[in-house]
């Protein structure tokens, strides 16, 4: 009678343990589809993201002369697709910006600038390394002068026509949102951010 419980209460313990097992290869496999949708989907905003700043600045170019007329005056919502609402607006801001460029900088700035190893094509990447910069060194200057930086190559003798545009793309309960500068002369977006939110 022992034996027998003795065998009975392994099978159970037995039994128990190759359920705890199958509930936790359940609950991993569960986690790792929901890992992959989100990556799915992630690349799907990404491209409808790439296809909308594509289509936007197509419109713009092509209607560049209205665009003209209009953006002074008010700020325009465009409509792609009837589902992405793009608002736009002139912004000149650029214009009254330190080129890092042209700027004769601190010779530490400059080579701690050139040392950062980042291909900066954005004023928000340029204010991370001022940011590490000034954190490291403490340099009060930067510090108060951070704002007035930009990364881009300004033609000081040419008017720029810098467009800001921004929308949001949405998709199984996530979402986008997409912001970047576009200049209205020659066809150039700069300042491309994509922000992924869940």
């Amino acid at each position: 009678m022992n034996k027998r419980g003795i065998v009975l209460l392994m099978t159970l313990f037995f039994i128990i343990s190759i359920s705890a097992l199958v509930y936790k290869n359940l609950d991993y496999s569960d986690k790792m589809l929901k890992k992959a949708n989100e990556s799915s989907i992630l690349a799907q905003l990404q491209i409808s993201s790439q296809n909308v700043k594509d289509e936007i600045t197509s419109i713009l170019y092509e209607k560049k002369e209205e665009i003209a007329d209009i953006l002074p005056l008010e700020n325009v919502t465009i409509n792609i697709g009837n589902k992405i609402d793009v608002d736009i607006k002139k912004i000149e801001f650029y214009d009254e910006k330190i080129d890092i460029n042209k700027q004769e900088l601190s010779a530490g700035l400059t080579s701690f600038i050139k040392s950062s190893d980042l291909n900066i094509t954005s004023n928000k990447q340029l204010n991370f390394v001022l940011d590490e910069y000034i954190r490291i060194y403490d340099d009060n200057v930067i510090k108060d002068e951070k704002d007035s930086f930009t990364y881009l190559n300004i033609d000081k003798t040419e008017k720029n026509e810098y467009i800001f545009c921004s929308f949001d793309v949405k998709l199984d309960g996530y979402k986008s949102y997409v912001e970047f500068i576009y200049n209205n002369k020659n066809k150039k977006v700069v300042d491309f951010e994509f922000i992924f939110k869940r």
